[in-house]
């Protein structure tokens, strides 16, 4: 069964984009976690995967290539999938992503 057909469990999340963290982080990407439903063990068989990232402010990344790292990062889950940057994030929302993500790398 694919994670498409049931639910995502926040275990095989994290396991997966710790396998990818060496590429990441080469790309720039300094830590990602899991937020939302499934850090909460609360996802559904069609519930979406958020993932928050923290990008290396001392690596410029333009935009195709911010673009292409989101994108990559959504193409490892076989679901839909949101990335959002943390820094962007409003102050409130932050804070909640905060309490309940669950740090992959």
């Amino acid at each position: 069964m694919t994670m498409r057909n049931r639910p995502p469990s926040v275990e095989e999340v994290v396991r997966i984009l710790r396998s990818h963290s060496a590429d990441l982080r080469r790309r720039g990407v300094l830590h990602a976690a899991v937020f939302g439903s499934v850090a909460r063990g609360e996802a559904r068989s069609d519930s979406d995967i958020d993932i928050v990232i923290d990008l290396d402010p001392g690596r410029p990344m333009g935009l195709f290539e911010y673009t292409r790292v989101t994108l990559d990062i959504g193409d490892l889950f076989d679901r839909p999938t949101d990335v959002v940057v943390r820094r962007n994030l409003k102050p409130a929302l932050r804070d909640s992503v905060a309490e309940e993500a669950v740090h992959a790398f």
